[in-house]
């Protein structure tokens, strides 16, 4: 959940910049907060939410279709929640080269093939988060992304 991973305002106002003039859609799996952080972007909105399922230990789908909402000249997309999430043809180092946040930054990094992960030396985008201009949770996300194509890739090659 994108509220709880925010642990400053620096990170929340990171985020909120991040959304300025841009197209931007909400994805993930169901329950991830996606309507709640938007009803924090846009108090008003009232988009509907439930809680995790205690039961299940899951999110139950409250968002049904794909909606757009404006946002200081740009849009944001809440979409429903997924169970499951997989890149197809789409390989690590274009994950590192993905991220809207980092792309700036990316020829700063020591190594050329840097992924930006917490263990690389000289990494930019790695000094960023440290200095609160790239969001702990967008980080957070990024390298759990990493992590699943890695541990994928993995199990493919036995």
């Amino acid at each position: 959940m994108i509220n709880n991973m925010i642990e400053t305002d620096a990170e929340w106002n990171a985020f909120l910049q991040s959304l300025l003039d841009k197209v931007s859609v909400f994805t993930g799996q169901t329950g991830a907060g996606k309507s709640t952080t938007l009803n924090h972007i846009i108090p008003d909105l009232f988009e509907p939410t439930q809680e995790i399922s205690k039961a299940l230990n899951r999110g139950k789908h409250t968002t049904t279709k794909n909606e757009l909402f404006h946002y200081f000249g740009g849009l944001i997309g809440d979409t429903p929640g997924f169970s499951s999430f997989e890149f197809k043809d789409f390989d690590k180092y274009q994950l590192a080269h993905s991220f809207k946040m980092f792309e700036e930054h990316l020829n700063a990094c020591k190594f050329n093939d840097c992924l930006h992960l917490p263990e690389t030396p000289g990494c930019k985008i790695l000094q960023l988060v440290h200095n609160h201009q790239i969001p702990n949770f967008i980080y957070d996300d990024y390298v759990k992304m990493q992590r699943e194509m890695s541990e994928k890739e993995y199990r493919r090659k036995k």
